[in-house]
């Protein structure tokens, strides 16, 4: 019996690991004026042309992104790679000082510190396919999964049981068959597990709309997280680990230019603070004032370096 509850938990995990999605928000916007129509993977999400657009229930961690501006100028194309923790990730589109239209990553927090949208305002969810009108239909696809353990036994008693779990839109079934050996040690256990899921496409599209994101929504980390980051920083040993947990905190966090000097402080080596002022740089609320982190280095080549780095970026 003891073994029919191990095989019975084992599918239970199994099924809930089946169902377990990442899924990431994306958000484009601008306050240079320019409306535009967001697409995905070549499918346009906004109806109609806005500077703000949010694309929510993404599950794939890449998308072919190309922004197409109501006022007919070149269209800008990029490749987004997202993180591998589901996440509320924003981009944005500026002016570089020639005048062209960049897109430029803004922030990324982990979804479920995203912040809440006003009820009056609505969200694109996202659209893998044309938006086209269809009557109603209900689809069912049954997908089963059949677990076997135990041996042969000359006679034995048939028990049975089954269990239904829901989660969100789906449900899954398991049904499990025991039949327990009388003249032998091993038993012949069976678990299925059924999942059952149901689409419905309604006749009319789906409701699009826009969010606004205010240009400020990144702030830089407040002092206290700030002091405990740095302090988390430098309690670890290893250099690499220091780097790594360094970047972990960039990349959920913003900062000004004072704090990515004083991040970069915590290292020795030139190639580490190098590395760490490349990395914060897209994380950096003040830009306009980046050559305050040149402090940190010892060789003016490396400020070179950094500026290099900086030109690819604008």
């Amino acid at each position: 019996m003891k073994k029919k509850y191990v095989l019975l938990v084992l599918a239970i995990i199994f099924s809930a690991n089946l169902f377990a999605q990442k899924k990431y928000n994306v958000i484009v916007y601008t306050n240079e004026g320019e409306n535009f129509w967001l697409t995905l993977n070549g499918i346009k999400q906004n109806e109609e042309a806005s500077t703000n657009v949010k694309v929510t229930d993404l599950k794939a961690q890449n998308y072919a992104v190309k922004v197409i501006f109501e006022n007919q100028q070149e269209p800008l194309e990029k490749t987004l790679w997202l993180p591998e923790n589901s996440s509320e990730i924003t981009y944005r589109i500026k002016k570089k000082r020639n005048g062209k239209l960049v897109m430029r990553l803004f922030s990324a927090v982990p979804i479920q510190e995203s912040v809440i949208q006003k009820e009056d305002k609505s969200v694109v969810k996202y659209t893998p396919v044309e938006r086209t009108p269809s009557s109603n239909t209900v689809s069912v696809t049954t997908t089963t999964k059949t677990v076997t353990a135990g041996g042969s036994k000359k006679k034995g008693n048939g028990k049975s049981g089954s269990i239904s779990v829901n989660i969100g839109d789906n449900s899954f079934g398991l049904n499990v068959n025991v039949n327990d050996g009388e003249d032998e040690d091993e038993s012949s256990e069976e678990i299925t597990i059924t999942k059952t899921v149901t689409t419905t496409t309604t006749s009319e599209p789906e409701e699009i709309g826009v969010v606004y994101v205010e240009e400020d929504s990144c702030q830089p980390i407040e002092t206290g997280d700030f002091n405990r980051a740095k302090q988390s920083i430098s309690s670890k040993t290893f250099s690499d680990t220091k780097l790594r947990v360094a970047k972990q905190i960039i990349d959920n966090n913003c900062f000004n230019a004072g704090q990515v000097k004083s991040l970069m402080s915590l290292f020795t080596f030139e190639d580490e603070k190098l590395d760490i002022a490349k990395y914060a740089y897209n994380k950096t609320t003040d830009k306009e004032n980046y050559y305050k982190v040149n402090d940190a280095f010892e060789f003016e080549m490396t400020i070179g370096d950094l500026q290099d780095y900086i030109k690819t970026q604008e």
